[in-house]
């Protein structure tokens, strides 16, 4: 988190980063429900701070970590010991708050050590793990500790059931009637017996309830429990009232207000008409009620409701118990006996892992990138707001700045015009002012390495992340540069104007700032500010032109003038000295022009500055490229992204493959081309088959009426005229009389 902004800022920008697409309105509502259910009202206004600064305490830090996390409303958190380092009440408050938004229906995982029993007792699920990261218990947390009683370790009445647990894991307790226990049996115990002791209990337990979900009273449960607003949700209902009240400004709530509260509750279509019955009833529209009126009203209705529903879950409470003592006994008659189909299960076991590990994993991309230039927006403005509250580290740069170039000024000041200690005294300044921007630019991305790999982790846009910054960096080192450059015009006073100094000094702040980002980058922060110094002193002071001299280097060639051409200081000081001694008076010009231009190099133009500052211009641009090359390179695997030698070795790998599968290709059409052809001909074939077959199939059918026919004339003409009627139907009805109706 960002150590210099608030709490509520932290929040603010997290959930605008990540969920852009909602109204300003929708993340004031995120933001005031992540600090009320993390209890860090109090604290909304006050900056999280650091070591060096104070701010809120370690727990509350905590939770803002995790309320980084709450506004982009994961279905799933991970915690790696949200309570390590934290003092008992505030772990209970951490954990406590991780158990509401289980009961809100996010699934939460933790890794958690030494947990007293009030937060032992908030898990639902229980999963402990011995050396080596084998499975000793997994199940229930009510059932850990008859598990671990079954098997020889009985807990004391006195002991936290946590810490007990752990000693076991640990093999600190002996085991009931076995002296020669070891921790490893735990793993075995449990592979063998534990899992499937619990799958069968499970299965009695099951059928054991299915007897009772038959009775009236366990209908009755079900139905009372579906309708039922319990604690909790009364607990999320009354805070949700707080935030709506923060956010409309209202310090009375009316009856209408109290049903509108539920749009952002996130209740179960059964809890949420159960709520809008009991506001209903207890409250009216047009009246208004405070907070705690509110709260008096519906907790004594939810009392009374789960009192009938105390009743006719009693039955249900005993069944529960007998179930625990039903399981105690069959885990001790499966321990006191060895089970014969050890090397079974284990073969089944180990037939599990291999199918386990033959599946595919999720591969670990990004979230999907947020529009650029809403990120943009967000993280200059975040990083804008950082400058401003740090105002005091920028108010002690600047006076560095203008304290280093009145040193320099100072330096420079002499009674006698002399050609050849110029050239020394504008390469101190030149290094002085370098090294100031270049230690300075170190903590743009060194101090927040581990933020944007957070950030970076679910979908920053990096180029949005390091565009904000560098755009303002840019404007401070033209600050720095113009204050430098006018302190020390006005001491040295040198024989050319100020802009152009100014000019010139800006220019190089600009070329000398990206070592610093550099630096930062590919080192650690500890030795990021000393490395820098050095960097900015050799590209700024050693590869200056003085020793050895440009001419020199010219004449070396090559690797040696390629190397002083990314030197900041030796543009800087060759424009500086070409200006001052074209305003030299005449005798000193013609030693200028003697000791500067022809033995040490330097061009003296009118035009050098114009070529100078451009090429200090191109070498900072160059070198910020670079820098968010290596920001998108280095540590990729903190991002969540796929390393470059993974990448390198896949397009290696495709590049190889793609001849060999051109000819597979090549091979599959000609395969389908030929299957295409001989279906044709045999499509053919079969045409011209069945075109026969219908014909020779129609000329029988007319044979065979034919036959019929002349067999049915020649029985006509062998019938006399009373069987001929008979035969014939219609010819035995007669017609009706004239002039009756037939009906």
């Amino acid at each position: 988190m960002f150590e210099t902004l608030t709490v509520y800022e932290n929040f603010m920008f997290s959930v605008a980063l990540r969920q852009p697409e909602k109204t300003e309105r929708e993340r004031e509502l995120v933001v005031e429900d992540v600090i009320q259910l993390l209890e860090l009202d109090h604290v909304r206004d006050i900056i999280v701070g650091s070591v060096d600064k104070r701010g809120i305490s370690g727990g509350q830090r905590k939770r803002v970590n995790i309320g980084l996390e709450l506004v982009a409303d994961p279905s799933i958190l991970f915690l790696d010991e949200p309570t390590s380092g934290l003092d008992s009440t505030s772990a209970k408050i951490v954990m406590s708050a991780l158990k509401d938004l289980a009961n809100l229906g996010m699934t939460v995982i933790a890794v958690i050590h030494q947990p007293r029993y009030s937060i032992f007792a908030l898990f639902d699920h229980l999963l402990l793990l011995g050396k080596g990261g084998m499975t000793v218990f997994s199940g229930p947390t009510l059932v850990a500790e008859t598990y671990f009683e079954s098997i020889g370790f009985k807990c004391p009445p006195t002991e936290n059931v946590a810490d007990f647990l752990m000693d076991v894991c640990a093999g600190i307790i002996p085991r009931q009637d076995d002296d020669e226990f070891v921790p490893e049996k735990l793993f075995d115990i449990w592979n063998t017996n534990g899992s499937r002791s619990v799958d069968q209990f499970s299965a009695k337990q099951a059928n054991a309830k299915g007897e009772l979900q038959s009775t009236t009273a366990q209908k009755q449960v079900r139905k009372m429990e579906k309708k039922t607003i319990s604690p909790a949700q009364l607990q999320t209902y009354a805070k949700r009232c707080t935030t709506f009240m923060h956010i409309e400004g209202k310090h009375l709530l009316q009856g209408n207000d109290l049903v509108d509260v539920l749009d952002i509750c996130g209740f179960s279509s059964n809890i949420e008409r159960e709520f809008e019955r009991t506001l209903g009833v207890l409250f009216e529209d047009e009246k208004n009620y405070n907070l705690d009126e509110v709260k008096s009203k519906l907790t004594k209705h939810i009392k009374s409701a789960n009192l009938r529903l105390k009743k006719i879950r009693g039955d249900r409470l005993r069944s529960v118990v007998q179930d625990r003592q039903m399981f105690a006994k069959f885990m001790k008659e499966n321990n006191s006996k060895e089970n014969p189909k050890k090397k079974k299960s284990k073969q089944r076991l180990d037939e599990q892992d291999e199918i386990s590990s033959s599946k595919p994993t999720l591969s670990n991309e990004a979230l999907s990138p947020i529009a650029f230039w809403k990120q943009y927006k967000w993280l200059q403005y975040r990083y804008f707001l950082i400058q401003v509250k740090t105002w005091r580290t920028l108010s002690q740069d600047l006076l560095a700045a203008a304290i280093a170039g009145f040193i320099c000024g100072g330096v420079s000041i002499a009674e006698e015009f002399q050609v050849p200690q110029y050239p020394a005294i504008v390469t101190l300044t030149l290094t002085l002012l370098g090294v100031l921007v270049s230690v300075g630019a170190v903590n743009t991305f060194g101090s927040t390495k581990l933020l944007f790999f957070r950030e970076r982790g679910w979908g920053l846009n990096a180029f949005a992340y390091f565009l904000s910054r560098i755009l303002v960096d840019i404007g401070l080192q033209v600050l720095k540069g113009s204050l430098f450059a006018s302190v020390y015009y006005d001491l040295a006073r040198p024989l050319f104007d100020r802009s152009t100094l100014i000019l010139i000094c800006v220019s190089v702040a600009y070329a000398a700032a990206p070592w610093g980002y550099i630096v930062s980058i590919v080192s650690n922060k500890q030795n990021a500010v000393i490395l820098t110094a050095c960097a900015s002193f050799v590209f700024g002071g050693l590869t200056a032109g003085v020793k050895p001299n440009l001419k020199e280097v010219k004449d070396a060639g090559g690797l040696v003038e390629a190397i002083f051409s990314l030197s900041f200081g030796r543009w800087g000081v060759e424009s500086i000295i070409s200006q001052w001694m074209l305003g030299a008076p005449e005798p000193y010009w013609t030693e200028a022009t003697e000791f500067l231009d022809k033995k040490s190099g330097f061009v003296l133009k009118s035009d050098t500055v114009d070529t100078n500052v451009r090429n200090l211009i191109v070498l900072g641009t160059v070198f910020r490229i670079l820098t968010y090359v290596l920001l998108v390179t280095v540590d990729r695997n903190k991002q969540n992204k796929e390393t470059v030698s993974a990448i390198v070795k896949a397009s290696i790998m495709k590049g190889k493959s793609s001849t060999s599968e051109t000819e597979k290709l090549k091979k599959e059409l000609e395969a389908v081309k030929n299957l295409l052809h001989s279906q044709r001909e045999n499509r053919a074939m079969t045409t011209s088959r069945r075109g026969n077959l219908r014909k020779f199939r129609s000329y029988e059918n007319a044979q065979a009426r034919k036959r019929q026919s002349a067999m049915f004339l020649s029985s006509i003409e062998d019938m006399d005229d009373d069987a001929f009627q008979a035969t014939n139907p219609m010819l035995q009805t007669k017609p009706p009389a004239i002039g009756v109706e037939r009906v």
